[in-house]
């Protein structure tokens, strides 16, 4: 700022100032702010100093990075007045900012962009009940779990993953579970009891936790006492809270290669609540050769 605005402003603010030099401000100096006011700063009142205040936060440009939103220029906030006071909300903007980081977190990463509802292929009837299901379950604010179980190539990550992406952009909190790689290191951290309850806390309590690939293995081989014992503490909390907390809702998607009756062998309890939180009709089934959409170049 020069030495004639200066003097100028200081004038102003003294009430010392020549109508020629207000005049000179006004038509030379004054800033978006003032000019949105419609008088210099000096010539404000205490409601217009407060509106110019919030203005010139509002206009500032801020650090955040990600995700360009020109409502808040990237500060994550915006000011506004209510009964005369000024006050900091969060901008819309930052459900965007805390839905990728959450995506980054999730551990699903490429997959986000490849396997979308957009870029799923519904050329047989049952692709499309499967497609249509998941879309449901999105929507479906009452809905608790959705168990898609199929034979390789059936497009069951697909569609769990599109579904998972859906609320990651809603900004909830996902937590991507491939099974074999995360419960190894479960069981192997059940000797430390801390470790251990970090863990599992952090599955249990997931808003939206995503299991993939569960109990993977040899379908002719029973999954072992520890892998049943874990699915059960997991899916028996989740199970048990949301019948007793309405206020939250504990959402739960799983792809397995095992089907219903196989889990119904394993640990006939565990295959129930599946079954009772998939209620109405979330539980798609996609076995037989026909069904392997890999072998038959789908690429799903």
């Amino acid at each position: 700022m020069d030495k004639k605005v200066m003097d100028i402003l200081l004038a102003g603010f003294n009430g010392t100032i020549t109508e020629a030099d207000r005049r000179y401000y006004i038509d030379n100096c004054m800033g978006a702010e003032e000019k949105e006011i419609g008088k210099p700063y000096f010539e404000m009142d205490a409601a217009e100093a407060l509106k110019f205040g919030v203005l010139s936060h509002n206009n500032t440009k801020g650090g955040l990075t990600g995700y360009d939103c020109q409502r808040c220029k990237n500060r994550g906030e915006f000011m506004i007045i209510k009964n005369g006071k000024a006050y900091f909300r969060d901008c819309e903007c930052m459900k965007i900012r805390r839905s990728l980081a959450n995506m980054e977190r999730s551990g699903l990463g490429n997959l986000l962009e490849l396997y979308t509802f957009d870029r799923y292929k519904c050329v047989h009837p049952w692709q499309t009940k499967a497609f249509n299901t998941a879309k449901a379950f999105v929507v479906d604010n009452n809905a608790h779990l959705l168990f898609i179980c199929g034979q390789s190539g059936a497009g069951k990550s697909h569609l769990c993953t599109a579904v998972a992406s859906k609320f990651l952009k809603r900004g909830m909190d996902v937590i991507f579970m491939p099974w074999t790689d995360a419960s190894m290191k479960i069981k192997q951290a059940m000797r430390s009891e801390g470790e251990y309850e970090q863990l599992i806390d952090k599955l249990k309590f997931a808003q939206v936790l995503y299991i993939d690939d569960f109990f993977k293995g040899d379908n002719a081989a029973r999954p072992t006492s520890a892998d049943i014992r874990l699915a059960n503490e997991i899916i028996n909390y989740r199970y048990n809270k949301s019948r007793i907390d309405k206020t939250k809702r504990y959402i739960t998607i799983i792809s397995t290669e095992r089907t219903l009756e196989q889990l119904q062998q394993y640990d006939s309890a565990l295959a129930g609540r599946i079954i009772e939180l998939t209620r109405p009709n979330y539980l798609v089934g996609l076995f037989g050769e026909e069904k392997n959409y890999r072998l038959h170049g789908g690429g799903q």
